[in-house]
């Protein structure tokens, strides 16, 4: 097999690492899965809660026309930097790797299966409210940032009720999931009396007080 090359920014090596599962029994997981597709490349990690996917182009060189596919182990990302200098990543026979300036790690895929990660991503949203984890909403905000270098760098959640999530992060390329946390009987909202008013007429009136401070 001709080796196949694909020219990723590193800002988004970053942004897609943040996905990646961390000392997770599901070994095929502690990477990003490179899917190869023709003249496309598609990047993607999970750590089963979320998910990121990246679309970008084969290096024009490669001549690849074929469909193929590797699981990079994660620690061969861990001499790339955050600058302008963009991450070479290459699939070859049994082996993989990640050059930045001159600096190449290389290795085997990681054994297993991915994710079929397209069926993960839902197609339609209730709009129903959903609550997530607060980690991952922090890794989300590092995300925007990473991808999108404007002032309105912040994810947008598209809820879907206990189903996955879309989120947003300003990069039509960039398609992040996430799952929201199951709720049980114990995390119904129960005020106490104490934070409560007596009356639709104190609740009015309380607001109109805030609002002219």
């Amino acid at each position: 097999m001709s080796e196949v090359t694909v020219l990723v920014k590193a800002s988004i090596i970053k942004a897609i690492s943040h996905f990646a599962a961390k000392r997770d029994i599901r070994w095929y997981l502690q990477g990003i899965f490179v899917e190869i597709d023709g003249e496309d490349a598609y990047l993607c990690a999970t750590n089963g809660h979320i998910l990121a996917a990246y679309r970008t182009s084969v290096d024009a060189q490669s001549g690849n026309d074929s469909k193929l596919s590797a699981i990079f182990p994660i620690g061969l990302f861990q001499a790339v930097k955050k600058n302008d200098v963009p991450v070479t990543l290459t699939i070859g026979a049994n082996v993989v790797a990640v050059k930045q300036t001159d600096i190449t790690l290389s290795g085997a895929p990681l054994a297993g299966e991915f994710p079929r990660w397209r069926k993960l991503i839902p197609s339609k949203l209730s709009g129903d409210a959903g609550q997530f984890n607060p980690e991952y909403i922090r890794d989300l905000g590092k995300v925007a940032k990473l991808i999108n270098e404007s002032q309105h760098n912040h994810p947008i959640i598209h809820h879907n009720g206990e189903g996955a999530a879309i989120v947003s992060l300003g990069d039509r390329d960039f398609v992040a999931v996430v799952m929201p946390m199951r709720a049980d009987a114990r995390d119904k909202l129960s005020l106490p009396a104490w934070a409560t008013t007596t009356s639709e007429l104190d609740t009015s009136t309380a607001l109109e007080a805030g609002a002219a401070t």
